[in-house]
Formats: structure tokens, C-alpha cells, sequence
């Protein structure tokens, strides 16, 4: 789902400590599960509901992506997990259903999950930015384009490779501000009047040196 004249906006910039936007939790059971499986998992809207209570194993969960029709397994969160071991089933077969406990359809679950953000007040922020975001996670992470795309289920490289460059960039980034701050601080703790540089003038120093 892409509202008009809003991009497909990263969750980060809403994100708490734990990676996950805190409006999230002003959502109802199926909603937040819906976004804390997409923040987990990286998966797309068409696969989030499709995903069943048969394919979660305690640890992780199988899901066969409708794009590829690849079936990967993917581990989850401690946060998802114990949101899943969690939920009420009532004999449902899909993990996410509508409050009558039946299955979505996926332009009904894109319609509620756009509603629900405008209600919990998320600004420019859309669906599909749930699975950017999870891939951007993981390419800050220190993941390689082959690990990210073992979850996710990117066949190209393309896009992986722009989330694992601007990590890459942003920690190097990082490291370059760590160094200037460590920089800054070794010389205001330095002494005022010493110098560890030799004065040319100053013979027994020279010397000294030599």
C-alpha cells in the first residue's frame, strides 16, 4: 500500500530502544502482531497473511513467498516469539486473522493496517516501510547482502546492496566522529605549555631526542 504523495518511509525514525516504533503498542493484538511479523521477519503484506500457526516452530517460522515461491525458514525475535506463544489461536489456521477470527485478504489487510497508523499518528510512515526498515536493521547489523537476502527473499542484490553500503557508510561515518571526539578530549586534557614536539632551539632537547 502507497498512500498518495507519501514515500515509503522507514519505521527507524519512530523506533524505540528495542527497534520498534513505541505507537506500536497502541495497536490492538492483530495489528501489532502483523507489525512486530513484519519488523522480525522483513516479509511482504501478501506474506504476513498468509503465514499459519503450523509453520511457527517455537523458534522461527516457515513461510513460502508468494513473489518467488521460495520456502525459507526465518528465526524470530524474542519479542515476536513471546507475542505469538501469547496469542489466543481459536482454531484459526493463519497467524494474522480479522477480528472475526477469519483470514485477511490482502487489499482488507493493507486497508486496516493504513488506518491503524493514522490513528496511532505515524506520520509519512506506510506498510511497506515495515520491511525496509527490517532490512535496513539487519544490514546495520553488520548482515551480509546474502544473509539479508536469506530473509527477506530479495532475488536481486540491487537493493540489498544500497541498505548494506549506507551501513557501511554511516558506521564509518561514526567512526570517523568517535575518533575526532577522542581526538578533541586527549587535547583538552593535555597540559597547557607542553608540548611533546621537540623545540629546534632548544639544544639539550634536541639532543636528548637523537
Amino acid at each position: 500500500m502507497k498512500a498518495a504523495g507519501v514515500s515509503k518511509t522507514s519505521w527507524s525514525g519512530v523506533s524505540d530502544q528495542a527497534r520498534y516504533p513505541p505507537s506500536v503498542f497502541s495497536f490492538g493484538t492483530r495489528i501489532r502482531a502483523a507489525v512486530i511479523l513484519a519488523l522480525t521477519t522483513g516479509q511482504r503484506g501478501q506474506d504476513l497473511v498468509t503465514m499459519k500457526w503450523a509453520d511457527y516452530d517455537g523458534a522461527g517460522i516457515y513461510v513460502v513467498q508468494l513473489k518467488t515461491r521460495a520456502r525459507v525458514w526465518i528465526p524470530l525475535h524474542d519479542r515476536a516469539r513471546h507475542l505469538l506463544d501469547s496469542m489466543p489461536r481459536h482454531g484459526a489456521e493463519t497467524i494474522l486473522t480479522r477480528t472475526d477470527g477469519r483470514p485477511w485478504k490482502v487489499n482488507h489487510f493493507q486497508h486496516e493496517m493504513g488506518k491503524q497508523i493514522r490513528a496511532a499518528g505515524l506520520q509519512g510512515v506506510v506498510t511497506h516501510g515495515l520491511r525496509t526498515t527490517a532490512a535496513k536493521w539487519l544490514a546495520e547489523a553488520g548482515c551480509s547482502e546474502r544473509e539479508i537476502m536469506s530473509i527477506t527473499g530479495h532475488t536481486s542484490t540491487a537493493m540489498v546492496g544500497h541498505y548494506v553500503r549506507e551501513a557501511s557508510q554511516k558506521r564509518r561515518a561514526q567512526s570517523a566522529a568517535t575518533k575526532v571526539a577522542r581526538y578533541r578530549l586527549e587535547q583538552r586534557s593535555a597540559k597547557p605549555g607542553i608540548s611533546n614536539v621537540p623545540n629546534p632551539h632548544n639544544k639539550q632537547a634536541v639532543e636528548s631526542d637523537e
